[in-house]
């Protein structure tokens, strides 16, 4: 299953803030804390993204 990268559809800061995202995601698993019951990371993106809208990056 092939499945195209978002990297040519976002702003090189955005796709910096959705790796550093995936990386904590990735920490948060190896040190077995992903079964906490409140656990969430989310990112907002900057102004400069989003044009002043208040929009976040979350895993569902």
């Amino acid at each position: 299953m092939h499945i195209p990268s978002l990297q040519a559809s976002v702003s090189p800061e955005e796709w910096q803030l959705r790796c550093d995202l995936a990386a904590c995601y990735r920490l948060v698993a190896a040190y077995g804390w992903s079964d906490l019951i409140f656990t969430h990371i989310s990112v907002k993106l900057p102004d400069s993204v989003t044009g002043g809208d208040h929009q976040f990056l979350i895993n569902p």
